[in-house]
Order: C-alpha cells, then sequence, then structure tokens
C-alpha cells in the first residue's frame, strides 16, 4: 500500500504541498500570538552588533553563535517583530526542505522509488518544534544536505560555500566540515579559505577592536555554554547516562567523544572507499548528524530535526526499496520516541528528567544506520570480487 500511496509522481507534488501547509501553519500561529520563540535572542545580538554593544551573555545562555549570525540577521531585524518572525520561518522552512528534497535525490539514485513523500511523513513532525522555536538548527540541516548534494557532484565550491555558511549560523556545521575535509582532498584547502574568509567579514563591518572583543566574549561563552552541558544533563549521551545515574567526568566524556569522533571518521571513509559517490553523501550527512545529536553537549530534544531526514530515508528505504518490514517497523519506533521524546519519557520516567529518550532512540538509529552501512559495503566488495566472475571470460574483462 505504501508503494502505492506514496512513490507516485503526484504524491512528491503533495509532498511539496505539504511543506507549503507547514509554513501557512507556522505562519498562523505566529500572527495569533506564539510565544515560544528564541528569535529574540538573534533580534537583541543583530541590534547590538549595529549599535557596537556587547552580543553575550557571561553565564552561558542567550546568543550563543558566532558573530556572524547576528549581521545575518541584521536585515529581519529591522522589520517589524511579526514580519521577521514570519520571514525567519520562511527561510528556515524552505532552507530544509529544499536540502531534505536534495538529500532523498542522493538516496534515491541507488533505486526507482521516490522516498521524499515518507520522509517528508517523518522530517515535519520532528522538525515542528525547532520551527516553532525558530531555532538555526533547520537552517543549518538543509545546508549540510545541500551540501553532501554538491559533494557528491564534486562542486567543491559550491560545497564550500554552502558549508562556510552554515558555519556562519551555527558552529555545529564544523562537525560535517572536518568530516568532508577527511574524505575529500579538494575540499581542504577551499574549506580553510572559506574559513578565514568568514571569519575576517566582520572587520569589514565594525571598528577592529570591537570585532576582535566580540570574538574574545564568543570564546568565552562557547566554553560556558559547553562546560554547562557537561555539567548539567541534556539530551544526549551523557544526558541518558546521568540520567539512569551514571556519572563520567569531564576527561571521560571528551575521550568518549574523540573515541566516537574516530568511528565516525572510519566509518564515511569506509563508505567513501566502497559506495558510489551520491551514496557515500548520504552516509556522511547521516553519520555527522548522529554524531552532534549523542555527543554534542548542548543536544535539546528539538534539536533531533536535524537528524530526522536521515532517519527518514532509512526507514523510507526499509519500507519502499529493500521491503525489509521488520527493520521498516524498528525505524519506526526510533521515529516515534524521538518524536514523543519529552511525553513518553515523562510518563515511563516520571521521576527523571525527560532528556533521555531522543538519545536512547538515536543510538539505536545509529546502530542500525551502521549495520546497513557495512552490509552495503560487503555487498559492495561482493560484487566486484573477481571470483564471482565466469572463469571462461578472458582476462581483459575479468579485470
Amino acid at each position: 500500500m505504501l508503494r502505492l500511496t506514496l512513490t507516485q509522481p503526484r504524491d512528491e507534488r503533495n509532498a511539496r504541498l505539504v511543506w507549503c501547509v507547514f509554513f501557512v501553519a507556522l505562519a498562523a500561529c505566529l500572527l495569533l500570538g506564539n510565544r515560544r520563540s528564541v528569535t529574540p535572542h538573534y533580534d537583541r545580538a543583530a541590534r547590538h552588533w549595529l549599535a557596537c554593544a556587547d552580543l553575550y551573555s557571561h553565564d552561558g545562555r542567550g546568543f550563543l553563535y558566532l558573530p556572524q549570525a547576528a549581521i545575518l540577521y541584521i536585515p529581519l531585524s529591522l522589520l517589524p517583530d511579526r514580519a521577521a518572525e514570519v520571514l525567519w520561518r520562511l527561510l528556515q522552512i524552505g532552507v530544509f526542505g529544499v536540502g531534505v528534497l536534495r538529500l532523498c535525490r542522493l538516496a534515491e539514485q541507488t533505486g526507482r522509488v521516490r522516498l521524499f513523500p515518507l520522509v517528508t511523513c517523518i522530517s515535519i513532525p520532528l522538525a515542528f518544534s525547532a520551527a516553532r522555536n525558530g531555532q538555526s538548527t533547520l537552517i543549518i540541516a538543509g545546508l549540510m544536505m545541500l551540501a553532501v548534494g554538491e559533494i557528491a557532484r564534486e562542486r567543491w565550491s559550491r560545497a564550500t560555500v554552502l558549508l562556510c555558511l552554515g558555519l556562519a549560523f551555527k558552529p555545529l556545521t564544523l562537525v560535517l566540515m572536518l568530516l568532508a575535509a577527511a574524505m575529500y582532498r579538494p575540499l581542504i584547502g577551499r574549506l580553510i579559505v572559506g574559513t578565514l574568509i568568514v571569519l575576517a567579514l566582520p572587520y569589514l563591518t565594525r571598528d577592529s577592536g570591537y570585532v576582535t572583543a566580540q570574538y574574545a566574549a564568543c570564546w568565552e561563552m562557547l566554553g560556558l555554554a559547553v562546560q554547562r552541558g557537561i555539567d548539567e544533563p541534556w539530551a544526549q549521551m551523557f544526558g541518558l547516562l546521568e540520567t539512569f545515574g551514571m556519572h563520567l567526568t569531564e576527561p571521560v566524556q571528551t575521550a568518549m567523544r574523540v573515541g566516537a569522533a574516530g568511528l565516525t571518521l572510519l566509518a564515511a571513509w569506509q563508505a567513501h572507499r566502497n559506495l558510489p559517490a551520491h551514496r557515500c553523501a548520504m552516509y556522511l550527512y547521516a553519520l555527522a548528524a548522529s554524531y552532534l545529536m549523542l555527543f554534542n553537549p548542548r543536544t535539546e530534544n528539538n534539536t533531533y530535526a536535524l537528524v530526522a531526514p536521515a532517519m527518514g530515508i532509512v526507514c523510507a528505504e526499509a519500507f519502499l526499496v529493500e521491503r525489509r518490514y521488520v527493520l521498516g517497523t524498528i525505524q519506526l519506533l526510533f521515529i516515534g520516541g524521538t518524536l514523543g521524546s519529552f511525553e513518553v519519557g515523562s510518563w515511563l520516567a516520571p521521576s527523571f528528567e525527560p532528556i533521555w529518550l531522543a538519545p536512547l532512540m538515536c543510538f539505536g538509529f545509529t546502530g542500525t544506520l551502521l549495520s546497513q552501512l557495512a552490509r552495503e559495503v560487503r555487498a559492495d566488495a561482493a560484487a566486484l570480487e573477481p571470483a564471482a566472475l565466469p572463469v571462461c571470460l578472458p582476462h581483459r574483462f575479468a579485470s
């Protein structure tokens, strides 16, 4: 039934319409007085930049981004508040939706089934909270997905621009930048130059002394924010462990983050060596997103919007391409647990902070993602095994 109702051209047109309805519903919510929004932090930072005032507090709260994010928000800060809120959501949902479509196109090259409709049905519910709050998670997720699409086509300069723009919006993009640089040599120099340009641009808009002071305050703020992420339970791996009584010291957490980064790099390298470019690019995004959710010190429940498209693709492929219904059902459980992480977590363990279920679901998803990657690598290696070729073929064909 899924194949009949979610894989036709008209279903893809309907999926695009669903993204429009998503934006209209959010815009209506904003115009009716939604008060759950972080955009005042962006607006305040943009106005402070124009006034050469301090951007950052000194407690690890509030505006937690590079000065470039404040500069990028300046055009919206000049508009009335409601108009700025609506246009900010339009930018978020537009970039995220186009990114989801691009990531689906990468996965669809393996088969002939359209994945975008079902992935849309999975991504939008998981993205709702981040979109309502106005968090830039959706923007950087969209830019990261567009970037891996350009990497698959070996359009290195375009990929660099997208990744550097993502870095300007939110430093979390750095994880994908490092992974991509490790995988693709043509990106190394471009990303270094692009990052230097991003860091230098604020000096073109304000006095160098003021910019340098804001960079120093930003560095202090990031340190405080990370420390809060270590000292308090958040919706990541160490928050999950602490919820159930396993408190790990800061050095142990750092060592585990480094070890997980190494395993992520190894998995990405296996994909790069053994899989087609479009498939490798899809895994590159999924691995980076999973690592960020589990090991970023300040992951929140609504940050899991970033990994939602990868979850959606694995689930859609299980149902629509591979017909592995048990795997698809397991993925739906991971998705449902992530979506209801606060409510279900509170119901299952009312005495605990409801930040444990989303990382648990993401840990399970990451396990199935790595298992699927290993299976694809083995299948690719078997397909290239010379012994699998007919022995009667001349050597020039067998090679």
